[in-house]
């Protein structure tokens, strides 16, 4: 299986393409200076992190999207090891949308401890949305905490996992943004 069109169309209105290095606790992106203490992860791209991640680096657009090829390719041969299921490629692009916000090795773990990858391979399918909400929390503190943006990000990702084959994509970003005013106005997920 690999990631449809719908997939990639949902993972860059989940994320923003920024061509300079910046700190992903800044929500505004803004370019971070040589010698910058990060609070959070050095970024660039669509989101991409590793230790060449460092102050000063720019990117080209053909960079940011031949790096976020690169950084989708192990997660969907991960998930095409541990996927057991017959999916269609829009259900498998909501599954490599969670690995690439979590980490693949987030999303193995998930098949052995009765999370989302385990009920897709025990066939599950109506639970699987309710699963994918699951991934909205993010730890502060130490505590897992519910994130209005990990709340819009996995309503886009259950669209796409329902979205049928052939169909055309729906404005991720819209549901995604929707999502995260219901959750925000009634402390509710859509």
């Amino acid at each position: 299986m690999n990631i449809s069109n719908a997939g990639w169309a949902c993972l860059e209105a989940m994320e923003t393409c920024v061509p300079w290095c910046y700190d992903d606790a800044d929500p505004e992106h803004r370019q971070v200076p040589i010698g910058h203490v990060f609070r959070g992860t050095p970024t660039i791209g669509w989101g991409h992190t590793g230790s060449e991640v460092v102050p000063g680096l720019t990117w080209s657009q053909e960079r940011c999207d031949a790096q976020l090829q690169a950084d989708v390719e192990p997660i969907v041969a991960g998930l095409n090891r541990i996927i057991t299921a017959n999916l269609s490629n829009n259900e498998f692009s909501a599954v490599v949308l969670i690995g690439y916000n979590d980490g693949l090795p987030a999303v193995e773990k998930s098949a052995l401890n009765g999370g989302t990858v385990a009920v897709i391979n025990q066939g599950l399918f109506g639970m699987v949305p309710m699963h994918i909400r699951s991934w909205n929390k993010i730890e502060v503190n130490g505590v897992l905490t519910v994130s209005p943006g990990l709340v819009g990000r996995c309503a886009a990702e259950v669209a796409l996992w329902e979205l049928e084959t052939g169909a055309p994509a729906p404005d991720f970003k819209a549901i995604s943004d929707a999502a995260v005013a219901q959750y925000e106005a009634y402390g509710t997920m859509a």
